[in-house]
């Protein structure tokens, strides 16, 4: 008898379980159908997906050059930029009576100037450095700070240089401080000041100084 009960007692457990597999077994190929369908469309997207990704690397290059690098071929500005430094509104153009060294001068006299101690930043390794920054005929110089805290004399190599006559200036706000970036088509510098109003009278500086380089009444700026 006890062997009969579990006997039955299987079989009821065994008819129940086939009548749910019964009960679902269409909701579940449904289910399987639609996966097995969906699998070759999402492998092709993937392939496709792939193929996308493939050419983005292929563009990335191109896309993190900034286009103040781009906007001036190097050769047009290495023919260019004599021309422009040596080009003044206040001077007589050459051949009438105006050397090209009288031309020279003439705007290093007319061109502002400016001078003070600054953080720079420059270099591969974008390390901040204290030194003494001089601008004068239309030019921007780094130097080493001295032990005096002036900077080094004109006959020491500089440790940047920059050409204004074609050059952008950026301001630029992270949290409290200040910043301004320098760019031109070859080379960027960004500048520190201690103040604010340190900063914002460089930023005036720049604008007057760029516009007296460039020589037409207004500053360059880059497409």
């Amino acid at each position: 008898k006890s062997l009969c009960d579990v006997f039955y007692a299987d079989l009821s457990h065994c008819h129940q379980t086939a009548a749910m597999l019964n009960r679902e077994e269409a909701q579940l190929r449904s289910l399987q159908a639609a996966t097995e369908a969906a699998v070759v469309p999402l492998a092709q997207r993937s392939a496709t997906y792939k193929r996308r990704g493939a050419l983005l690397a292929q563009l990335t290059p191109a896309l993190l050059v900034p286009p103040e690098e781009v906007s001036i071929p190097p050769q047009l500005l290495e023919a260019a930029e004599p021309l422009l430094l040596t080009y003044s509104p206040h001077t007589p153009p050459l051949g009438e009576g105006a050397p090209a060294a009288s031309a020279t001068a003439a705007t290093e006299l007319d061109s502002p100037s400016k001078a003070g101690v600054l953080f720079v930043q420059s270099g591969i390794l974008r390390q901040w450095k204290r030194c003494w920054v001089s601008a004068h005929g239309g030019a921007l110089y780094v130097y080493r700070l001295s032990s005096s805290g002036e900077g080094t004399p004109k006959r020491d190599k500089p440790l940047a240089q920059m050409q204004l006559v074609l050059c952008s200036v950026k301001p630029v706000r992270l949290g409290t401080r200040c910043y301004l970036n320098l760019r031109s088509p070859k080379e960027q510098l960004m500048l520190q000041a201690l103040t604010e109003e340190t900063m914002q009278s460089w930023s005036s500086f720049f604008a007057t100084a760029i516009t007296a380089a460039y020589g037409v009444g207004m500053a360059y700026a880059p497409a």
